[in-house]
């Protein structure tokens, strides 16, 4: 779907005006680590200005929406710091 290929946790799917994304680490419940956090920022940027979509529907690959924080990922302290620095670059506007 040409802006979202470049995601590779997050599956983008539309149908008609409707754009879902979904988040796709089903093994790990789809638990955000620093590279699904990254990706969530950029995302919802992307889907802000597509001109094709109204409606976004976020969901979850798998048995689960989203089981929170990685806590694998969260207890290596550069990836604690390479999500704490994506974090403070997220802005949403109207």
């Amino acid at each position: 779907m040409g802006r979202y290929d470049g995601y590779k946790n997050i599956l983008a799917e539309r149908r008609g005006r409707v754009l879902t994304l979904t988040l796709n680490r089903p093994a790990q419940l789809s638990a955000v680590n620093a590279e699904l956090h990254s990706e969530l920022s950029r995302i919802f940027v992307d889907a802000r200005h597509d001109a094709d979509a109204d409606i976004v529907v976020l969901t979850g690959a798998g048995r689960s929406f989203c089981a929170g924080g990685d806590l694998a990922r969260m207890q290596k302290p550069s990836t604690s710091r390479q999500a704490s620095s994506s974090a403070s670059s997220i802005s949403i506007s109207r």
